[in-house]
């Protein structure tokens, strides 16, 4: 009975870790996507800070092929065949030249809900000229290719929250091309309480001081828009030109704006609104646009523009 009791033991123990072993195999398998561990955000990444309400999934899959057809456009890769006759060489290259391409994007952890970072992988992509190519292209040919991205930020440089004002000062001296220039400092803090806002925003605006004195800010309509994002413990710098007129870099309430309005019928199907219908809705979109830039702004901006500053520009 000694003898069977034990093996009993011995089986029951065994049955545990082989339990133990498969829960850390799923563990890990969860933690790899395609085959690859997801990087969370840190420092020298550039992209795209994307949000979006709720649908994540969804959210990414219209951004992969959003940016994916935009950079093709920009940025085209021709499959090399070395024999035309070898078709079996000739398939192979224009998987290579595929597979190239559907790597340009990665989705990075930001550990922030409904905000999503896609990362560029490909070194010759550059995020700002990616961004004012695809606002060309929606406004070229008028069309509505998204339904759950909200705002697609482009990200010129990821850091830690510590590096923030140094990296911002190396980007700086070359971004800002133009010498007299409106500008605007938005500073964004999610999930991370050892810095505030106030104390981000008054030290990029001494930095921006410093290296371009004839720059003034501007509250309503500027030109430059300065954005720091704070995502736990890694930061996203964007500089936005041409802020207002693409409704914040908000993609639906662009297309709302320019090329008119859908809404949901009975049926499920998408009915454009009747003209006056819509005129209404566009102007009082305008008037909560208005507002709330207006909010934000005078939110983000605090004691922004001193008396001298003032004396200086009148």
């Amino acid at each position: 009975m000694d003898n069977v009791k034990k093996q009993q033991s011995k089986q029951n123990r065994r049955d545990k870790k082989k339990k133990k072993q498969y829960y850390r195999k799923q563990s890990d398998n969860k933690r790899k996507e395609n085959g690859r561990i997801r990087i969370e955000l840190e420092n020298g990444h550039c992209g795209f800070l994307v949000t979006c309400n709720q649908k994540e999934y969804q959210c990414l899959q219209e951004s992969y092929n959003i940016l994916n057809e935009i950079s093709d456009q920009l940025y085209p890769t021709t499959a090399e065949h070395p024999d035309p006759n070898d078709i079996e060489a000739c398939i192979k290259a224009e998987l290579e030249a595929e597979q190239k391409t559907n790597r340009r994007f990665l989705q990075v952890k930001t550990r922030c809900k409904n905000l999503l970072f896609i990362r560029i992988q490909d070194d010759q992509i550059d995020p700002q000229a990616l961004s004012t190519a695809l606002w060309k292209d929606l406004e070229q040919n008028r069309r509505q290719n998204c339904r759950y991205i909200q705002r697609i930020i482009p990200v010129i440089r990821t850091c830690r929250t510590d590096k923030i004002v140094t990296i911002f000062d190396e980007l700086f001296e070359s971004l800002a091309s133009k010498n007299v220039c409106s500008y605007l400092i938005q500073c964004r803090i999610r999930n991370y309480s050892s810095l505030t806002e106030r104390t981000l925003q008054e030290s990029i605006i001494k930095i921006v001081r410093e290296r371009r004195p004839n720059w003034y800010v501007c509250l309503d309509r500027p030109d430059q828009v300065i954005q720091i994002n704070v995502l736990c413990k890694a930061a996203c710098i964007s500089l936005l030109p041409d802020y207002n007129r693409y409704s914040k870099y908000n993609l639906i309430e662009f297309i709302k704006k320019h090329f008119g309005i859908t809404e949901n019928n009975n049926d499920g199907d998408n009915v454009m609104l009747n003209s006056d219908k819509q005129s209404k809705i566009i102007d009082n979109d305008d008037a909560e646009n208005k507002n709330e830039s207006i909010s934000d702004d005078t939110k983000d901006i605090t004691a922004t523009v001193t008396e001298e500053e003032q004396q200086q520009q009148l």
